[in-house]
């Protein structure tokens, strides 16, 4: 029993949910909550509903859209034929923020991990190989993180796209230190790991 009243204990049950969120900083929150404007707690439902509602997959990309297309792939201006794989949409975003890559994505949604039951069948991977199939692509640079799963991941999607010969398969380069995550790391860095990317044909 924690003593707080149960409309807060509710909240703070459901934010101990999200990631990095303990007891103590969802207690926080919830008492930022209760002290601010009734207005803001009213936007901030709003607008999570209203995430909820309107933000879907991209239909080619797998990342987050508002629109059946994403902003990335309904440019037309982007380099169609060169794909770069990531985990996760936040690596998307953490990319486009250096500005310096032209081609387009694909998001796995994961990255392959059998200690925890996530097989290939689970991720965007059929959606990928459909894409390689169309014929339209030169290029799929493998961008998952650096780490054990991304590592299986990468070496399971070489193999599989091998049996496409007209395209190169490429991996970042290791200005990512070992272990790290794409979405936490700075522009430059990203930037020299893509940019210095290494061929595996």
């Amino acid at each position: 029993m924690s003593g707080l009243p149960k409309e807060i204990q509710k909240l703070v049950n459901l934010l101990v949910r999200l990631p990095n969120f303990g007891p103590k900083s969802s207690e926080r929150v919830a008492l930022y909550f209760l002290k601010s404007d009734i207005k803001f707690a009213e936007s901030v439902a709003d607008a999570i509903l209203d995430l909820k509602k309107n933000v879907r997959f991209c239909k080619v990309c797998q990342s987050f859209s508002s629109d059946e297309l994403c902003p990335v792939c309904s440019d037309y201006s982007r380099e169609k034929s060169l794909i770069c794989v990531v985990e996760d949409p936040l690596d998307v975003y953490a990319i486009e923020r250096g500005g310096f890559f032209r081609g387009v994505y694909h998001v796995l949604h994961g990255a392959i991990d059998p200690i925890n039951h996530i097989e290939p069948e689970e991720l965007k991977i059929a959606e990928l190989q459909a894409r390689i199939e169309k014929g339209d692509v030169s290029e799929v640079i493998l961008a998952t993180n650096p780490n054990a799963k991304g590592e299986t991941t990468a070496i399971y999607l070489e193999k599989l796209i091998k049996n496409f010969p007209n395209v190169k398969i490429s991996r970042i380069a290791y200005g990512l230190p070992r272990g790290a995550e794409i979405e936490f790391a700075d522009d430059l860095t990203i930037k020299a790991s893509i940019q210095n990317r290494n061929d595996l044909n």
